[in-house]
Order: structure tokens, then sequence, then C-alpha cells
């Protein structure tokens, strides 16, 4: 892939989350890794989810994110400072997709995926970012078929989402 090449989309449906831990190095043993940000699930609004997918080199027709109604959403805050790692997972995961060592090695299959139905499947990525302060983790679980069935080169108009939603359940 070059970098006048992007990814077009079909469907993107993602579920986010991520934690975040401080790392103490106490000067004996192991470093110490403090909690900053529990567990939590991310929630973007289009804006958030195309400027993501434009730093990922791609295009989205449809674009859903599944947010569960009972569980915690991370703060603005808190957004803002795991930002660069849940551009990074995307981009990651997105670049990679085709890359079948990649699926076999970083990629849980969940749920298998029926080739007769592309609303099928559950795959979880599981992106760590450790810049020695800070060690975060960005969880996508997201339904495998997400690439169009065609590529475009090498004109690139923009993270377009024609349609964008966020499911509750």
């Amino acid at each position: 892939m070059t970098s006048y090449d992007y990814t077009l989309i079909a469907n993107l449906n993602l579920n986010i989350r991520v934690e975040r831990f401080r790392i103490m190095d106490p000067g004996f043993g192991d470093p110490l890794a403090l909690t900053d940000i529990p567990y939590t699930q991310v929630q973007l609004t289009e804006d958030e989810m195309a400027a993501l997918i434009l730093g990922a080199n791609a295009m989205a027709e449809n674009a859903t994110l599944y947010v569960k109604a009972e569980a915690p959403v991370i703060s603005a805050n808190q957004l803002a400072a795991v930002h660069v790692a849940l551009q990074e997972a995307l981009t990651t995961l997105l670049d990679h997709l085709p890359d079948a060592a990649f699926q076999r090695d970083r990629v849980q299959v969940l749920q298998p995926a029926d080739p007769e139905n592309r609303a099928s499947g559950l795959n979880s990525y599981v992106h760590v970012l450790d810049d020695g302060a800070f060690q975060t983790k960005v969880y996508l679980t997201y339904m495998p078929n997400i690439l169009s069935s065609i590529r475009i080169f090498p004109i690139r108009p923009g993270a377009v989402i024609n349609d964008f939603s966020i499911l509750t359940y």
C-alpha cells in the first residue's frame, strides 16, 4: 500500500473499549501498572468517527458504533488522553485486514462469519500502545466483513460517512 491509496469501507460496525495504566518504576522489581482509566467504552460523535477514519486513510459508506446502555462511557478528557491510541488501533486494523498472518496472530474470532451473510461474525482486536509513562489498551470488537468489494486508487475524497448511527444495546 502506498501513501496515495486508501481503504474503502462498506460497513464499519464497532464496539470500542479502552483502559489505560500509569506505569511506575519503584526502582526494584517489575514496574507497577496503576489504573488511570478503567475498562470503559468509547462513544464518538459522527465527526469524531469521521476524523478517526480519515486518520486511518480510509472512507466509510456506513459506520455504526455499538454502545452498551449500562456500561460507563469515557469522558471528554479521557478521550483526548487516548486519542492517539484509538487512531493507531483503527489504522493498524484497517491496514492489516487483508493480511492473513495478522488476522491469525492478532485477531480473536469470537463468532465465525458466514461467507454467505455479510452481517455475521464477530472479531476482537486488542491494540496496546506503551509510551513508557502510560500503557493504553484499545479493544475493537467488530464484524469482520468491513471492506468494500472494490478498492479505489489514488484520489482520496476524505472520510465520508454516508450513514452513521449509534446503537445502544
